[in-house]
């Protein structure tokens, strides 16, 4: 294909494969070398004999081929690969550039590409360049191209990142700036602090998939894609899966409600949160009584969430770096009043009575599981346990292997769940990000075959069943936000991150156009429901749903063009059909994994 040559060094592209083959026999054997053969070959010619005859009211040829090879552009059109002697296996597929549409085509003598288009520009374009030299052309390229870039290291790691808002909060939205982006509901610690924000991190290795549950609330369907190279400064830790890093805020209560803990006692000594119904017992709470925390309370974020943002440790913190309070409960040294970290865990709590029935637990400062960071070590564990707490490095830790290859057996097994593989992962610092990569990859392949099941027995857990609360599949990286708007250090911050805006994407697929791929698959049946296909699937997911996909789509799209609008002149608005999150597309994944996955299959015009 076009863009596979151009990527080639150029002693490749223009090596003379038949130096002293006449011209005309050369012509008379084009029909029977392959595609990629005939674009090597295209330079060294005259371009009219590479023309093809393309059909009445077509216009296309293969001297915009060569055009394009000689200025070795990234061409935005590929010859297609034949099927057999006399096709094109993308026959009718089309494409739009700038609202025109075009269309492959097979012509003579070999397929090849024909454009059908009313565009005079076209019809009379000597080469289709042109358009690749507009700057909205030239802004959609460099967004293929480094989706296309595998880099190796956080500073330069190629790929995309694209973090997902709601549609009332960019509907709304006066500006666009880091400090408004925390404040959104798709960040992750609106409540508490605004000192995180959450990216998907997409690359031709990893499946497509951004935070999109197919919820109502809230709509998910308008993003920012950021160029990570340029926002490198910014990220500071990375999940393999989404890291519900709203909980993970110093054990700060995000959800915005009060969260009743009394509700997830055991009557067993052992079990979730055996550490803070111990220390309730000790402080004189009755047996029965409610214990809840606050929505106002503000957890132990360390410094306040107010530091240097290049200090790790306390950007790491205060993006989401520590266990989240879900996990805490269910972290062997809570659950068991016999590990030694048991006494550290029971000093975590404070409780005021309100009245005869409730009390209000807070978490105190002397807290190791809000106050230290929880990471992934790409090690062997030095004991049998896989998840301990460091005390010479003062972290909470999760053995995952050499290159983050145990990551499945420990998140993910006996099976995949929110619990587990998302709130109770590690997250990975910066300087690991060669490891995160491999285990997301490690992850990605073990869902989809754990999804698969043995022998074909489909896991209906694992299929978007709404009656399951199943793992989020999209990764998240963070970024932590000076909370000051008005010092110089959120202005740097500020300028990078607005320097690093690629452009706004929207999805506009329906519920049912995403999950189609499930027609014909079972759900678990848990709940006594067994969903079979998309539409049971989106029914019940949008029960309640206040306005139409159609209005919502619509809405969707006037919020991208207002962020657009927002960002200034010229800002690409793009058309994102994201994979979802909610279950694994075996296609798009396999792509990934082999490390094919292209763009244009997901990503383009409006």
């Amino acid at each position: 294909q076009v863009s596979a040559l151009l990527r080639a060094p150029t002693s490749v592209r223009h090596r003379p494969l038949l130096p002293l083959v006449p011209r005309f026999d050369l012509a008379m054997c084009l029909h029977f070398l392959p595609v990629t053969a005939l674009l090597v070959i295209a330079p060294l010619m005259a371009p009219e004999a590479m023309a093809y005859s393309c059909p009445p009211g077509y216009t296309g040829s293969a001297q915009h081929v060569t055009a394009a090879l000689r200025a070795s552009a990234r061409a935005a059109v590929a010859l297609g690969e034949p099927t057999n002697p006399a096709d094109c296996s993308n026959e009718g597929a089309t494409r739009q550039w700038n609202g025109t549409v075009l269309e492959y085509i097979g012509c003579s003598p070999r397929c090849c590409t024909c454009w059908k288009s009313s565009s005079p520009l076209l019809e009379a374009a000597a080469q289709p360049l042109e358009l690749l030299s507009s700057s909205w052309g030239s802004a959609l390229q460099n967004v293929y191209s480094a989706f296309r870039t595998i880099g190796d290291s956080p500073d330069a790691p190629g790929g995309l990142l694209v973090s997902m808002l709601d549609t009332t909060s960019t509907l709304a939205a006066t500006e666009v700036s880091l400090h408004q982006m925390a404040l959104n509901s798709g960040s992750c610690a609106i409540h508490h602090g605004n000192t995180c924000l959450a990216f998907s991190y997409l690359r031709k290795d990893l499946p497509p998939v951004v935070y999109n549950y197919p919820s109502t609330v809230p709509q998910l369907r308008v993003g920012l894609l950021v160029d990570p190279e340029i926002a490198s400064s910014l990220m500071t830790g990375m999940f393999v899966f989404n890291g519900d890093t709203n909980e993970r805020q110093s054990c700060a209560n995000e959800a915005g409600m009060n969260v009743d803990f009394s509700s997830k006692w055991t009557s067993e000594e052992k079990g979730p949160f055996a550490c803070m119904k111990s220390a309730a017992r000790m402080a004189g709470v009755e047996q029965g009584a409610s214990v809840f925390q606050s929505a106002e309370d503000p957890g132990q974020k360390l410094f306040g969430g107010i530091c240097d943002p290049r200090i790790d440790t306390c950007a790491f913190m205060n993006s989401g770096g520590c266990m989240s309070t879900e996990d805490l409960g269910s972290w062997p040294g809570c659950m068991d009043p016999h590990s030694p970290e048991f006494k550290d865990f029971e000093s975590c709590f404070e409780f005021q009575k309100l009245n005869s029935s409730s009390w209000e637990v807070r978490f105190s400062g002397s807290c190791l599981p809000c106050s230290q960071m929880y990471v992934c070590d790409a090690s062997d564990p030095p004991g049998k346990a896989q998840r301990v707490y460091d005390a010479e490095a003062s972290e909470f830790k999760a053995y995952v292997g050499a290159d983050g290859n145990g990551f499945p057996e420990i998140f993910m097994q006996p099976k995949m769940n929110r619990g587990s593989s998302n709130n109770a992962q590690c997250k990975w610092k910066r300087d690991s990000w060669n490891s995160w990569i491999s285990a997301s990859r490690a992850a990605y392949r073990d869902a989809l075959n754990a999804a698969l099941g043995e022998q074909g027995n489909w896991n209906g857990y694992a299929w978007a069943d709404p009656a399951a609360e199943g793992a989020y599949f999209n990764n998240e990286v963070n970024a932590y936000i000076y909370p000051d708007a008005s010092s110089n250090l959120y202005t740097d911050q500020n300028d990078v991150f607005m320097a690093s805006i690629m452009g706004v994407v929207v999805d506009t697929q329906t519920c049912e156009e995403k999950l189609r791929f499930l027609d014909g698959v079972p759900s678990s049946g848990k709940g006594g429901v067994v969903y079979k296909d998309a539409a049971s699937r989106c029914a019940a997911f949008r029960a309640g749903a206040a306005k139409t996909e159609q209005q919502e789509i619509a809405e969707a799209v006037q919020a991208a063009h207002n962020l657009a609008h927002l960002i200034g002149p010229g800002t690409l608005v793009l058309r994102a059909n994201f994979t979802t999150n909610a279950a694994p597309e075996p296609l798009m994944w396999r792509r990934a994994l082999a490390k094919v996955l292209r763009p244009e299959q997901f990503m383009g015009a409006l």
